[in-house]
């Protein structure tokens, strides 16, 4: 692949995008919940999808394939990627910024300028969103749309009291298990379940928990048991917890915070991540400092185990998978809210937008540059549309005064339209039933007059083949 310095940024073209969405990934995250998140959202998007496992945050291991959108499942590749392999930025962006972390060789500047070349950072807490606004991010473009769990997975449990204290999720340094021994020591009475990966479903062996220096102090220990699992069989375990707990020092989740409480069993959890996203402090679960002592956190623990009639299932039940990658796919491809001006003299737009019949969008908007384009316009659910508005004309050199347009939207003949070399808007009457079942308008614009490169006069200053130029397009 030729260097940065070699590069020079292209305008989006729809025609080379082979993939809807490129899952940038490090290998280490196959297997695990990274892959998991960009699982979910491509289940959501029902769009043709590509995973590159690059085995460096640094430097891809593989070439990177034309898509309409990138998405970088860690903000490292993110900003190595668009430093060495300047083209991405012609499609659109986008990041999941786990949590902070500056041990990857990323500054704050770093990220600053990351939030700003995405089309959108998508952060699993308000926490995280918080930061990187007090560094310098702006935040309109920062957008927190919390985890999920499978709630036809995660069956509500019925607590006794007399129920465990679960620890979930693989090993690091960063989740204190100092701490977790020593509640362990403390509380010789009640039992304690460590749920973590097989060393056969991460690619990361040094995530199993015998990598942790104390770990057969804490597996000897009488009350203790340690479970190896798929992550198919951790609802099972979960019906054997009353209580969840996360010592951790820092998270992005915990996600088997909300699958905990999906099961009905009580959060107790650092406040990290999502905790005062998911939790109010008393009520459905307790929140402590990362740098509670241990003697704190088992007096929460105790709390916890004390309270046997509070529906937590109830308060996690919008939590689902499906809702998180619908939320994000929503994000990714532009819903398009009532009265919204979509401008196509952006390459975001372009690459949201424009399926098929395009030239590269330029000052003004986007030529067409076949008989026949193709518009792809996701609604959002708020309002239901009435008419699509286009902004458009034909170019001034063709000659002709006018052109005859139709305008097909769900396969339907919607409008036709005499459009000329004046900029004016177009109006065409849809309702509900032209949507998709992804509220998507299907756009096909026939136009009766291509202006061709040999009918253009000779001192014309355009030579490619044009149709119809858009400058913008509004759902009303």
């Amino acid at each position: 692949m030729p260097s940065a310095a070699t590069m020079k940024m292209r305008s989006f073209d729809e025609t080379a995008a082979l993939h809807d969405i490129c899952f940038v990934l490090n290998v280490n995250s196959r297997g695990w919940i990274l892959e998991k998140i960009c699982r979910v959202i491509e289940s959501a998007s029902g769009s043709v999808c590509f995973y590159l496992f690059s085995e460096r945050n640094d430097k891809l291991s593989y070439p990177l394939p034309a898509a309409r959108n990138y998405f970088f499942a860690h903000f490292a590749l993110a900003v190595a990627v668009m430093k060495n392999y300047p083209d991405v930025k012609s499609a659109n962006c986008f990041v999941w910024y786990t949590h902070p972390d500056l041990s990857k060789g990323v500054t704050k500047d770093d990220l600053v300028n990351l939030a700003a070349a995405c089309t959108l950072v998508f952060t699993p807490c308000s926490l995280n969103r918080e930061t990187l606004v007090e560094w310098g991010a702006q935040p309109n473009n920062i957008m927190v749309p919390l985890g999920g769990a499978d709630p036809a997975h995660f069956q509500p449990k019925t607590r006794t009291g007399d129920g465990a204290i679960g620890f979930v999720g693989a090993y690091y340094e960063r989740k204190q298990p100092e701490k977790m021994l020593e509640i362990a020591y403390a509380m010789p009475d009640k039992k304690v379940i460590l749920v973590g990966p097989r060393a056969e479903d991460v690619e990361n062996a040094s995530l199993v928990w015998h990598h942790w220096e104390r770990f057969q102090e804490f597996q000897s220990l009488p009350n203790v048991e340690y479970i190896e699992a798929h992550y198919d069989d951790f609802p099972q375990h979960y019906r054997s917890f009353d209580v969840y707990c996360s010592t951790s020092l820092l998270e992005g989740g915990p996600i088997p915070a909300i699958e905990a409480m999906m099961s009905n069993v009580v959060p107790v959890i650092s406040d990290t991540g999502f905790a005062r996203d998911i939790i109010s402090h008393g009520r459905n679960g307790y929140i402590f400092h990362p740098s509670s002592a241990s003697e704190d956190i088992i007096s929460l623990i105790r709390q916890a185990l004390a309270n046997t009639e509070t529906d937590i299932a109830a308060s996690a039940a919008r939590f689902s998978w499906e809702e998180f990658g619908s939320a994000i796919w929503r994000g990714i491809r532009g819903d398009i809210q009532r009265d919204q001006k979509v401008s196509f003299h952006e390459s975001t737009s372009a690459a949201r937008y424009l399926t098929r019949g395009f030239h590269p969008v330029e000052q003004r908007g986007v030529w067409m540059r076949a008989a026949e384009a193709e518009l792809t316009l996701p609604v959002a659910e708020n309002f239901e549309p009435k008419e699509i508005e286009f902004f458009l004309w034909i170019p001034a050199e063709g000659g002709e005064t006018s052109v005859t347009m139709q305008f097909y939207v769900g396969g339907k003949l919607a409008a036709t339209h005499e459009v000329t070399a004046r900029a004016a808007t177009y109006r065409i009457p849809v309702n509900a039933g032209y949507l998709t079942d992804r509220r998507v308008f299907r756009v096909r614009i026939e136009t009766s007059r291509l202006f061709k490169k040999e009918d253009w006069p000779s001192n014309a200053t355009e030579k490619r083949s044009l149709g119809a130029k858009i400058g913008w397009v509004r759902v009303r």
